[in-house]
């Protein structure tokens, strides 16, 4: 076996790869400019607030994490304060127009 196969291999297998790092081909770093990036962030939930997320992505036939990241996508979108009429007004309406009247 040749030598340098040979130390790859047990660098391999027993942890040190010091020497493939510095010798090897350079690696790729990803960049944040693409808004493809996703990232997974851990979220604590009550059981009965697990229980109606899943019923509303259910109901809505997605998934519940896509459910979860569109609200948080609307919720961020109805913060932006550079629009004329703040979404979060424009909501709040709108939320108003679909409760039964109660006069």
């Amino acid at each position: 076996m040749n030598t340098r196969r040979g130390k790859l291999i047990n660098d391999f297998l027993y942890g040190d790869t010091s020497d493939t790092i510095v010798n090897g081909a350079p690696a790729e770093v990803p960049t944040h400019a693409d808004e493809g990036v996703m990232v997974s962030r851990s979220l604590r939930l009550s059981l009965a607030t697990d229980e109606r997320l899943r019923k509303a992505a259910a109901e809505r036939n997605m998934g519940v994490t896509v459910l979860m990241r569109e609200v948080l996508e609307f919720w961020l979108a109805s913060l932006d304060e550079s629009a004329t009429v703040p979404i979060a007004d424009v909501l709040r309406v709108i939320g108003a127009m679909n409760r039964p009247s109660t006069a």
